[in-house]
Order: structure tokens, then C-alpha cells, then sequence
């Protein structure tokens, strides 16, 4: 094992990080008997089908990002790991890596008890709207798509760069079916958030 210098090593902590505070909070939340990943039975086919594709692109971005920062990368199909980053890059795609994970935490900070893995039709907790979901509705999807998007500089092959537009696109889609959800669960609050908040960002 070789670690791709601090490149590689920035990686490594950055799905570290990512790990531990996720586990946290579901730790945290598993003590107050919060189920963090409820069924939503409302989901057509091909919305359970999106989400699969999801998950096999972020994990697959996962699993070339690591393996290439571990100096596994020979081992992978050719096609995957075709290009690369120059220095530059992959300083900016550190920056951004950064950037993901303190927006990630802040937003799980803000979510409190509020936070799902998927949409809870049945004990969703408050509405948001304090801290960073003060400038974005979407904070943790903002990081997600963040450090998708860092991991793909900071590596530059051809799987990551495909995998991240995959994991990026995504958002979008899931995005939308929450807020179909919080304006009939909410009403009104969420609209007037809606009009005070953006999307993605309020600049």
C-alpha cells in the first residue's frame, strides 16, 4: 500500500470525516430511539430505481476515489482510471473537499433531531430553518454534490469524473420529491421559507 501523497491522504480523511460525523449523529439519534433511515412506502418504481443508480454511482465514486488514494489504482479496469489531475487541480479539489465537510457539519448541527436519511412520513421532526439552512434549503445536499465534485478533481479519472456528474444530477430529482413532500406536510411555514431561502443558495 502507497499512500498518493497528501492528495491521496486528503481523501482518505475526507471519507473519514464524513464517516464519523454521520455515525455520530446517528449514534446520537439511536439514542433518543430516532429511526435516521424510515421506508417511504410512497415511492413509485422509478424513483426507487433513480435512487439505486445513485447508490451505485456514489459508492463506485467511493471505491475508485479510495482505491486510487491507497495506490490500488493498477488494479482497476484501465478505462476507469484514465487521466489525472495536475497539481493545481487537485489543490482546488482539497479546497473544496474542505469546504463539503464544514458545510456537512454545519448543516447536521443546525437538523438537530430533523435529520433522515430519507424522507419520514410518519415522524419528520420540525422544519429547519435556523443556521445554514437560513441561506440554502438544501445544505447537506449542497456538500454532498461539494465533495462528489472534490473527489473528482483531487483524483481527475475517468470514473470519478463520471460518477460525481452522476451523484450531482441526482440531487436535483430527490430535491424536488422533499419539497412536494414538506409543503404538504408544513403548508404555509414552508412556503414562506421557500420565498426567503434558496434552493441551493441565497446570494
Amino acid at each position: 500500500m502507497r499512500i498518493e501523497g497528501l492528495p491521496g491522504l486528503a481523501v482518505l480523511v475526507s471519507f473519514g470525516a464524513l464517516g464519523v460525523l454521520a455515525t455520530l449523529r446517528i449514534a446520537m439519534l439511536a439514542r433518543r430511539r430516532i429511526n435516521v433511515l424510515p421506508i417511504d412506502r410512497e415511492r413509485r418504481p422509478t424513483q426507487v430505481l433513480i435512487d439505486l443508480c445513485f447508490a451505485l454511482s456514489f459508492v463506485t465514486l467511493a471505491y475508485v476515489a479510495v482505491a486510487w488514494a491507497l495506490g490500488y489504482a493498477r488494479a482497476l479496469p484501465e478505462a476507469w482510471v484514465r487521466g489525472g489531475s495536475p497539481a493545481a487541480v487537485q489543490g482546488v479539489g482539497v479546497a473544496v473537499l474542505v469546504a463539503a465537510l464544514v458545510l456537512y457539519g454545519a448543516a447536521l448541527r443546525a437538523m438537530g433531531e430533523s435529520w433522515r436519511f430519507t424522507i419520514d412520513r410518519e415522524k419528520p421532526g420540525k422544519l429547519v430553518t435556523g443556521g445554514v439552512f437560513a441561506y440554502s434549503r438544501n445544505p447537506i445536499y449542497v456538500s454532498l454534490a461539494l465533495f462528489a465534485v472534490g473527489l473528482a478533481l483531487v483524483v481527475g479519472v475517468v470514473a470519478t469524473a463520471l460518477t460525481a456528474i452522476i451523484v450531482v444530477g441526482y440531487f436535483p430529482f430527490l430535491i424536488r420529491r422533499e419539497e412536494r413532500f414538506l409543503r404538504s406536510r408544513y403548508g404555509a411555514a414552508y412556503e414562506d421559507y421557500c420565498k426567503r431561502v434558496g434552493r441551493y443558495w441565497t446570494f
